[in-house]
């Protein structure tokens, strides 16, 4: 195992155990790996042989939704071991533990995986063992059926030996009999059911599990989960009929019915990628590492579909900045408030006094009355034109000729004081904004912002 070198263990199976790897080769040449060996106390011939059966198998096999298998060797000590793709992502167990699935992406992962098994069926092999623990998902929306290690050619499918999980396998497979391909099959439509009902059709332990799969009758999607598509539904029945003769014959039949059906999208990979994304938020700055049977937490990669802490960190900075201005201009409308105001002056101005009881009651900014004036000897023009800032409430002026358009004719009250406009400069206001919010705005020093 030169060409390897093993980290942390980590998984264990039945037969092997899992190992973090980096295969090593010339010029600086580096791959993570995942690989799979044999547990030290199972070397006997038998352990051996089903594992260069495994071996043999899934050389035969190259594609996109399958785990491949990279290499197959002895190390220093004699110990046969594989070495694997790594997946990063979670397997199927794990997503249908987070439940609330859409239908879309349950369909999706289907489709993939019957894609995966496919291949596989078209080299007349039989998995044996299709459950979610062995589909994996990456975070970039990639499905991959991966564990081949019970799987067995179609002519040679009897055994007198169970095999497989309880909770997964087909009514033929748990009697001991005959396999074919339909027998994957079977497995798929308990996956795709509880895809869509997001609980497991045969609970318990493994005993109770064959009852249930030979004896129970299987209820409907819709019977569990009310929002399950009938669409959907039906391709999962017919998956999961107990005679093998009345199930769907290949893997392409079913896609094509997944693909016609209304519920699946033009973008399923995308669709599940975003879901993901949603689901498990929690590992931001996570990324789960999973090999065949393997889910370990790694750092998610720059161009994961989630949003990064430094976005999050740059939009509290911001609201901070926003909360100090808008303290500052706060603290200005205060000041502008509280700033005094100067009393204006009263001057009298000459008027055409229309009746001298017009100023009972009006008041004046003048503590003194002015002279009494001649209206015979003073009358004003019926048409003035009088600056209107001078002017107190209360009265109309006249507008000069061409400047809005034809004068109008005004009366203005008798002995009314109008007050001049002040000449004098507003309060001034010497610091509008605090001098330390430029500082307190600045990412690079926060101040006040609580650590994310």
């Amino acid at each position: 195992m030169a060409r390897y070198q093993l980290g942390e263990r980590i998984g264990s199976g039945g037969m092997a155990e899992v190992f973090r790897g980096i295969k090593i080769g010339v010029e600086g040449f580096a791959r993570d790996v995942a690989v799979k060996r044999v547990l030290p106390h199972l070397t006997d011939s038998r352990v051996g042989a089903m594992f260069v059966r495994e071996a043999r198998i899934v050389s035969q096999l190259s594609h996109a939704n399958i785990c491949s298998v990279l290499d197959f060797d002895r190390d220093e000590k004699g110990q046969l071991f594989l070495a694997m793709e790594l997946v990063e992502g979670k397997d199927l167990d794990a997503i249908l533990e987070a439940g609330n699935i859409p239908p879309a992406v349950a369909g999706f992962i289907i489709t993939e995986v019957l894609r995966g098994l496919g291949h596989a069926h078209a080299r007349r092999i039989i998995h044996r063992d299709v459950s979610p623990r062995n589909v994996l998902v990456s975070w970039d929306g990639a499905v991959k059926v991966s564990d081949f290690g019970i799987a067995v050619l179609r002519d040679a499918a009897v055994s007198t030996t169970i095999r497989g999980k309880p909770g997964y396998m087909s009514p033929e497979q748990a009697e001991g009999m005959r396999v074919d391909t339909r027998s994957d099959l079977f497995s798929v439509g308990i996956i795709l059911w509880e895809l869509l009902t997001w609980t497991p059709l045969f609970p318990g332990s493994s005993h109770e599990a064959i009852a249930q799969l030979l004896h129970r009758r299987i209820p409907r999607p819709r019977d569990v989960q009310v929002s399950a598509p009938p669409e959907l539904e039906a391709i999962a029945m017919r998956l999961l009929a107990r005679n093998r003769e009345a199930r769907y014959a290949t893997t392409q039949e079913v896609i094509d019915d997944l693909t016609r059906s209304s519920v699946m999208s033009t973008d399923g990979r995308g669709e599940l990628t975003r879901w993901l994304a949603r689901r498990f938020h929690s590992a931001v700055d996570t990324k789960a590492v999973t090999a065949p049977r393997i889910v370990r937490p790694r750092r998610i990669a720059a161009d994961a579909p989630i949003a990064p802490r430094r976005s999050r960190r740059m939009f509290a900075l911001v609201v901070a900045a926003a909360c100090l201005f808008g303290s500052a201009a706060a603290l200005v409308v205060d000041r502008v408030k509280e700033a005094p105001v100067p009393k204006p002056t009263s001057v009298p101005l000459p008027i055409r006094s229309s009746a001298s009881s017009t100023t009972q009651g009006l008041a004046t900014t003048s503590s003194t009355s002015p002279p009494a004036v001649d209206a015979s000897e003073h009358a004003m023009p019926t048409n003035i034109a009088a600056p209107t800032s001078g002017v107190a409430p209360g009265t109309s002026v006249a507008e000069p000729a061409g400047a809005r358009g034809t004068q109008r004719a005004v009366e203005t009250p008798a002995k009314i004081h109008a007050a001049p406009r002040s000449t004098a400069d507003p309060p001034s206001i010497e610091r509008a904004v605090p001098q330390d919010l430029e500082a307190e705005s600045d990412p690079a020093k926060p101040r006040g912002v609580p650590p994310l």
